[in-house]
């Protein structure tokens, strides 16, 4: 754009949005025996939730919704479990453990 004789360029990013970022979930309880809830989760997107266990075996799948989602665990074992979460651009990742 031409401002009176000068070039005003706009205060906009050039270039592509990085995709993929990472980032690390909040949960609690942890330890916990039934539910964790997933305290830093945007509450207008639909994230797709993994969980694994120690030897990276998919344990549980879903969808999580708002802006705390809680994740029932108690059919899992007893142990560490690994979270994976992803939004389509964002992956977060946390650990908790199931007693």
């Amino acid at each position: 754009a031409v401002a009176q004789g000068r070039i005003v360029i706009p205060n906009n990013s050039l270039g592509i949005a990085p995709k993929n970022l990472q980032t690390t979930l909040s949960l609690y309880p942890n330890p916990a025996t039934d539910v964790i809830v997933v305290a830093n989760h945007f509450s207008d997107t639909k994230a797709e939730y993994s969980i694994f266990n120690i030897l990276g075996v998919k344990v549980s799948e879903g969808y999580l919704i708002g802006e705390r989602p809680t994740i029932n665990i108690s059919n899992l074992n007893h142990g560490i479990f690994v979270i994976k979460v992803t939004d389509g651009i964002t992956v977060s990742n946390g650990k908790f453990i199931k007693q």
